[in-house]
């Protein structure tokens, strides 16, 4: 696969990724807002588990995305032309 390429692709796979980071944050904040308005401990446990299920979401994706930012920069190290 050619350099310029690969950069294209891996910009696609970047904004699908911030794109995903972004919905994992508002889903955060949704089941915080939740766990404040539950009626009862056992609703609010849920609530927080389910909140940290997207820290962890978001931790992953996050993890992705610095990979293929690494990954731009070595593709367009290596598509730079010195001549």
């Amino acid at each position: 696969m050619s350099n310029e390429k690969n950069i294209q692709e891996l910009g696609s796979m970047k904004e699908i990724l911030e794109g995903a980071i972004q919905r994992e944050e508002s889903s955060y904040r949704f089941y915080l807002e939740a766990k404040q308005r539950s009626r009862t401990p056992a609703e609010a446990a849920l609530f927080d588990a389910l909140a940290n299920e997207e820290l962890v979401h978001r931790q992953k994706l996050t993890s992705q995305l610095e990979a293929i930012l690494a990954q731009m920069e070595i593709d367009r190290a290596l598509s730079y032309d010195v001549y």
